[in-house]
């Protein structure tokens, strides 16, 4: 409602002086009242914001989740002083168990890469890999063992999650954190991540082959898809 004030009567002699209080009279008291209704409405606001989120979080997916590897990736990047190469792992297995509890969510992961499917593009330093470094006959499986737990409330769109885990290479166990954006949609969760881990913390020797000389640092890089079970 526009501000009235008693100068624009009287300016244009709208209305009669009698008329024109009784207006600004009824325009105060509608003024208080909206004011009062506002206060009064105050108090309700938080109780229906838990109720948005509760509604929120019961839509979250729960139970078992299998990965859905025709549209799921997992590549890896070394650095060298040739400017690097790319690898993937192509064999994949991955479950989630998703629940609820204590008003959050959480789940529980269990990731199976089979090493001896690694691939970098060069069949010489991938046989040099599984032979020297990864030693996949004696060791053919990567695993990751964690529980997610949210960063941010759940809601529709991209949330973050934090994977804390267990991952071993070779016979080498080491404590792991992975940042995850994910997704939930009606039975299915698109989940994206990026970690780095050391070559050198699970005992894999630098690789090194004639002028060529790698990196440390491996950074992972994953796009995963899982459906419900």
């Amino acid at each position: 409602m526009p501000h009235i004030r008693s100068g624009w009567f009287a300016d244009r002699g709208a209305f009669p002086p009698t008329a024109r209080d009784a207006l600004l009279r009824q325009y105060a008291k509608l003024s208080l009242r909206s004011a009062r209704i506002k206060k009064e409405m105050n108090p309700i606001r938080l109780p229906v914001a838990f109720a948005v989120a509760a509604v929120t979080l019961s839509l979250l997916p729960t139970g078992t989740f299998t990965l859905d590897p025709a549209n799921s990736h997992l590549e890896f990047f070394v650095n060298d002083n040739r400017g690097g190469f790319t690898g993937v792992a192509p064999a994949l297995e991955a479950t989630t168990v998703v629940r609820e509890r204590d008003g959050t969510f959480e789940g529980e992961v269990t990731v199976r890469i089979d090493a001896r499917a690694i691939s970098t593009g060069s069949s010489l330093r991938d046989r040099q890999m599984h032979q020297d470094f990864l030693e996949t006959a004696r060791f053919p499986t990567i695993t990751l063992t964690g529980v997610a737990r949210l960063l941010d409330p759940p809601r529709a769109g991209a949330f973050r999650v934090m994977l804390t885990g267990r991952l071993t290479i070779k016979d080498q166990t080491r404590d792991v954190q992975v940042p995850l954006s994910v997704i939930a949609l009606r039975d299915v969760y698109l989940v994206e991540g990026k970690a780095t881990i050391r070559l050198s913390d699970f005992r894999i020797p630098i690789p090194r082959f004639l002028f060529f000389v790698a990196d440390d640092p491996v950074a992972i890089t994953l796009k995963l898809r899982v459906v419900a079970r």
